[in-house]
């Protein structure tokens, strides 16, 4: 019997989300299914990748990758008809969500809640991680100001959250401060448990879950 190669053919177009606009230079790296690079390129100014030679009935995975942008990966199998071509097209989305004037800092990048412990308003460990992206955003955007806002649980009297608050918000800033951002930069005020983000205030029972999550911070950009 007659003995012949079976290939297939890959090809696709990448383009950016946002824009809807072909992505240039975006690296395509395809792999077998044992996760084995088989080749990579980069797209041209049309978005277009494109690998030939492929065997047929095959499994592979593409993983898309350029600056700025979310990594992407797919499988596919390749055709059992010799010749075929098996297209692919990827939308790619920015890492960076766009964040306007108004908007809590927490709600727009991965930052965890600032929580604190009851009736304390030191930073602890957990927080610094977190304070620590907070830091690298306003390093990133040296113009970028925020209002930093804390809130408490509705458990003790209004007056002595307020004031609780107040040392919470300060700390926070404190700690900005102290490693590298003017303060010129940040205001800090407590608002105690005047917005609390859930059924808990006086006279209803909670758990300490539910009560932990009011005694959190937010950073509102006042100027980006």
């Amino acid at each position: 019997p007659l003995k012949y190669k079976c290939a297939t053919n890959l090809t696709g177009v990448i383009v950016n989300q946002e824009t809807s606009l072909p992505q240039n230079n975006a690296k395509v790296t395809l792999f077998n299914s044992e996760m084995k690079e088989v080749g990579s390129q980069f797209t041209n100014e049309q978005g277009v990748y494109s690998f030939s030679d492929l065997e047929c009935e095959k499994a592979y995975s593409i993983r898309v990758e350029s600056k700025d942008f979310e990594v992407m990966e797919q499988r596919v199998v390749t055709s059992s008809t010799s010749g075929d071509k098996l297209i692919r097209d990827f939308n790619i989305s920015s890492k960076y969500k766009k964040i306007d004037v108004g908007s809590d800092l927490t709600k727009n990048i991965p930052l965890k809640p600032i929580y604190f412990d009851t009736d304390k308003s030191n930073i602890r460990p957990d927080a610094e991680k977190e304070l620590i992206i907070v830091l690298s955003v306003l390093n990133g955007f040296p113009n970028m100001k925020l209002a930093i806002k804390t809130h408490t649980d509705s458990r003790a009297t209004s007056d002595y959250n307020i004031k609780l608050s107040e040392r919470r918000a300060v700390s926070i800033m404190k700690w900005l401060v102290k490693n590298g951002i003017s303060k010129n930069r940040l205001t800090a005020k407590g608002y105690g448990e005047t917005e609390l983000t859930n059924k808990c205030s006086d006279g209803v029972e909670c758990t300490e879950d539910e009560h932990q999550a009011n005694r959190r911070s937010e950073f509102i950009i006042l100027q980006k």
